[in-house]
C-alpha cells in the first residue's frame, strides 16, 4: 500500500502482495491509470479511512466495466467513462477497462478520455 507506483506498488506486487494505491501523495488518478502493469494496483483509495469500508465491486459486461454508477469501455484507443471525474468509482471502472484492453505494457501508457457526465 502506498502512493508511488514505482515502489510502493512495484514492490508489493513482486512480493506477491495484493496492493492498493492510495491517492494522497504522489500518484494521481491518470497517472495510477497510465500505468504499465507491474505498477497496476488492485485497489485504488481516496485515503486510509477506506480501508475499513467494503470495496466497491468493478463488473465486466460485454467489455463495458462498471463500479458504482460510473461505466468505462475502450475502443480503438479511447476511454469513455460514464461518470464523473471527480468520482472514484468513475476511475475505477476507467482502470479495469484500460487494463483489460491494455494487459501487458511494459511502459506507461497514455491513454485518451472522454468523459460523458451522468
Amino acid at each position: 500500500m502506498g502512493d508511488r507506483l514505482d515502489t510502493d506498488i512495484l514492490g508489493g506486487n513482486r512480493a506477491g502482495f495484493a496492493t492498493a494505491a492510495v491517492l494522497t501523495g504522489v500518484d494521481t488518478p491518470e497517472s495510477i491509470l497510465a500505468a504499465r502493469s507491474s505498477e497496476r494496483p488492485g485497489y485504488l483509495l481516496a485515503d486510509l479511512t477506506e480501508l475499513y469500508e467494503p470495496y466497491p465491486e468493478i463488473v465486466e459486461e460485454d467489455s463495458t466495466f462498471r463500479c458504482g454508477k460510473a461505466t468505462a469501455e475502450v475502443q480503438d484507443g479511447l476511454i469513455t467513462v460514464s461518470g464523473s471525474e471527480k468520482d472514484l468509482d468513475a476511475w475505477r471502472a476507467a482502470c479495469a477497462a484500460w487494463w483489460a484492453a491494455n494487459p501487458d505494457a511494459a511502459e506507461a501508457t497514455s491513454p485518451r478520455l472522454e468523459w460523458l457526465e451522468n
